[in-house]
């Protein structure tokens, strides 16, 4: 679920209960913004905690929720993953982005994305790798 799909009262609660100050007859896309805004600070999981207690999330609340979970996974899970990437760190085990790597394996096929966030981390720990290199490393 993301903030877009809250109601206005779901909102006003969010940007309250993490200290965001926010005239009281904002409107819907005004409290948007102020979350958007703050989205260094606003946690997901925070936010349903927040909206809980003030009994502002319901079961259809959290249908949904499950629903764009699963439907964003899904969507994340079709993407090509055709980009190769080498560990270069002396770690026995290091993971990233849920990607696993190992002294024994320390490659890893990845969509194009993750393989440009992981590299951008750690450019001296992560490479670009082609397939000749991984053939030649497993033999």
């Amino acid at each position: 679920m993301s903030f877009n799909t809250l109601k206005k009262p779901q909102l006003r609660a969010v940007v309250d209960g993490f200290g965001i100050d926010v005239d009281e007859k904002a409107t819907v896309e005004v409290l948007k913004a102020a979350v958007a805004d703050n989205a260094d600070v606003i946690d997901w999981d925070e936010a349903v905690k927040i909206l809980k207690a003030e009994n502002l999330w319901t079961e259809e609340d959290e249908e949904k929720a499950a629903e764009v979970k699963a439907e964003a996974k899904a969507k994340a899970d079709a993407r090509p993953k055709d980009v190769l990437i080498k560990m270069r760190r002396a770690n026995k085990s290091y993971e990233m982005l849920g990607y696993k790597f190992t002294q024994n394996n320390p490659y890893a096929l990845m969509t194009a994305e993750d393989a440009e966030t992981i590299t951008d981390l750690d450019p001296d720990g992560f490479v670009y790798a082609t397939p000749k290199e991984a053939i030649e490393f497993y033999g």
